[in-house]
């Protein structure tokens, strides 16, 4: 699940037979001995994993996946049961189904015969319905669309199979008083797509109705939807630019196309974009499609910035990885890696081609360690995957932590938490382990572009979704925190930080207060924005944190405002309640070369209890770079004492 993100979401086929689709042709790469087949085989079958409704079990690729959430909308008289579960959790999140739903979908729209090829179009296909059955369920009306199902704060409590969870509440809906622009947009975007792509005329043209009647309510009332802390969006327009664009190539209606063209437009030029595309920034996609239909040079050139951009600044581990941000780095270079190759299909930039082969290499094993980071994937990757379902124990002796007892077959999980290269095989550090309905659909639709001329390797292996007994010398310490969290999806809209190492600091020599010794630790990343991962638990005694004060001290050059963002802070507990949002209560104060962060909250910490992890960030309020600026101390205060 992700969490929110401050820092900052494709006329029928005979058009044309698509320009990406032919500019795509004869793409050639270094396959690095993978079998791209099989991974993208393998990529697709994970969604089994988190499919939800009385039909989880149909046609499931995994024996332990069956029924779940039947009375999914009950409480507001609807039938809301479908769709897929959001990470390794079980909320239903509108924001990632819509984006992982649309690009699936345009995954397969550009390169249906890589997916043929692979032996996995029929399970897309099946994917790809399941997603819009639930969509279409969730738009009874013209004026309505329930987006969330599932308290995320309740649901992260639970530790356990999805089938034994009962019922929950449905949280959020778009409607005459309510918006949720980009929700809807999402939404539109992936049934569109849905009658682009599917061979029954008759499900085609209910999906197509839907999709306009979504993207009329998105447009009605402009605005953005709800996530509680998880998922927070930071614009809407990118996410009806992407609807239109579709709903243009579906209908060849004027009117989408000259929508998109209005809210790519900045009043200075066409946007142009430092992150990537994820469930909070689609307009390099929607860029990419404009240039698809209108040839307009403006286009293109926004999308290149976006690919110079990555290629020249974003941070490269010395493995050869694109570490954009820490939590699930891996998601946004395999995101990027598709956008890479769907502008190599419309440019020939070589450059392009080589970065996003080189990113999915990595994932795929060609990295310092051996190590494939799609679960069941060659002979090494995740055995302990943060995800309730294929784990198959409960909160009891640890059980989260243990390894899994049912292989999560071609499950990306979020990657190396450090500029290092390393992965720590731990479910407890979410950030790194975690998997997600969003990982995965940037990776399918890179992989698919890559195999698209059959030049590579495609034949996926003839094996059997693993499930297997868990190792007995696998032993979690019982002293660690269940791995509860708010979601691992940070995916900031602002520049990335250069490639600069991070500061991975210790709190300060510890001095007692009193009975109670307090422990913080911090990771540190610099560039445009500063960027904190803090670790907080207590070494002696319970920490009461609204007693708790960390001080970062920095020098900077100029005296322009500043801003303090926390994107994500997420309290787990190996006791009752298991899991606080902890995000609402982290404050800040600058001062003079420091900043304060302080807890308006008596919620206490035991002593090997669990711990805190919050992310945050610091910025020139007017966007603009820092300058001469220098890492500092960190300082500890509890109860108006400096501990550490």
């Amino acid at each position: 699940m992700k969490i929110n993100k401050r820092i900052s979401k494709v006329c029928a086929m005979a058009l044309s037979a698509s320009m990406i689709m032919s500019a795509m042709t004869g793409i050639t790469v270094d396959a690095a001995s993978f079998n791209y087949g099989e991974a993208l085989k393998d990529g697709v079958t994970f969604y089994d994993a988190n499919k939800c409704g009385k039909d989880a079990g149909e046609n499931n690729a995994f024996s332990w996946r069956d029924a779940c959430h039947v009375n999914d909308g009950k409480d507001v008289g609807f039938d809301l049961s479908g769709g897929y579960h959001d990470c390794g959790d079980h909320v239903k999140f509108g924001i990632t189904q819509g984006y992982a739903a649309s690009v699936l979908g345009w995954s397969y729209y550009s390169y249906k015969d890589s997916f043929k090829k692979a032996g996995a179009d029929t399970k897309m296909l099946e994917t790809l319905k399941h997603f819009c059955d639930y969509f279409m369920k969730c738009h009874p009306n013209m004026f309505t669309f329930y987006y969330q199902l599932g308290d995320g704060n309740q649901d992260h409590a639970y530790w356990g199979a999805p089938e034994a969870q009962g019922d929950r509440q449905t949280m959020f809906k778009v409607d005459n008083s309510s918006a949720g622009s980009d929700v809807c947009g999402e939404a539109a975007a992936a049934l569109a797509l849905m009658y682009l792509n599917t061979d029954d005329s008759a499900y085609g043209a209910k999906c197509l109705t839907n999709a306009k009647s979504l993207y009329a309510l998105g447009k009605s009332k402009l605005g953005l939807s709800q996530g509680q802390s998880f998922y927070t969006s930071s614009s809407y327009e990118d996410d009806l630019a992407w609807a239109a664009v579709w709903l243009y190539k579906a209908t060849g209606e004027a009117s989408y196309l000259q929508d998109a063209k209005n809210y790519l437009n900045t009043g200075k030029g066409i946007h142009q974009d430092e992150w990537t595309m994820c469930w909070d920034n689609m307009w390099t996609p929607a860029e990419i499609m404009m240039y698809d239909i209108t040839k307009d040079s403006a286009y293109i050139n926004a999308v290149k910035h976006n690919i110079d951009y990555w290629i020249k600044d974003v941070p490269t581990t010395s493995g050869g990885l694109k570490y954009l941000t820490q939590w699930g780095c891996l998601r946004y270079s395999a995101a990027q890696s598709m956008v890479a190759i769907e502008y190599y299909g419309l440019t020939k930039d070589e450059s392009a081609k080589s970065f996003a082969t080189k990113q999915i290499n990595y994932i795929l094993g060609d990295n310092p360690s051996n190590y494939s980071f799609i679960v069941g994937f060659g002979d090494k990757y995740p055995k302990h995957p943060h995800h309730r379902a294929a784990n198959g124990y409960t909160y009891a002796d640890s059980g989260n932590l243990k390894e899994a007892k049912h292989v999560l077959l071609g499950a990306l999980v979020g990657g190396p938490s450090t500029m290092g290269d390393n992965y720590q095989d731990n479910a407890q550090d979410y950030t790194a382990s975690e998997v997600g309905i969003d990982y995965n659909a940037g990776f399918v639709g890179a992989v698919a572009g890559l195999i698209a001329d059959g030049a590579i390797s495609v034949q996926p292996s003839e094996k059997p979704t693993p499930s297997v007994s868990p190792s007995p010398s696998v032993k979690p310490s019982p002293s660690v925190a269940p791995s509860e969290k708010p979601s691992p999806s940070i995916a900031p809209s602002e520049k990335p930080s250069p490639s600069v190492a991070p500061s991975v600091k210790p709190s300060q020599g510890t001095v007692v207060a009193g009975d109670v010794v307090p422990d913080v630790k911090v990771n540190t990343t610099f560039g445009s924005s500063i960027n904190q991962s803090y670790t907080i638990s207590s070494k002696k005694g319970t920490v009461d944190l609204s007693k708790l004060k960390i001080r970062y001290n920095y020098t900077k050059s100029g005296n322009k405002a500043q801003t303090f963002t926390c994107d994500n802070a997420g309290l787990q507990l190996n006791v009752a309640p298991y899991y606080v949002n902890m995000t609402p209560h982290v404050k800040a104060a600058f001062g003079d070369g420091y900043v304060d962060i302080t807890f308006d909250t008596t919620q206490t910490i035991a002593a090997n209890a669990g711990s805190m992890n919050l992310g945050c960030r610091m910025y020139q309020s007017d966007w603009s770079s820092y300058e001469g600026f220098a890492d500092g101390s960190v300082e500890v205060y509890y109860n108006g004492t400096l501990v550490g």
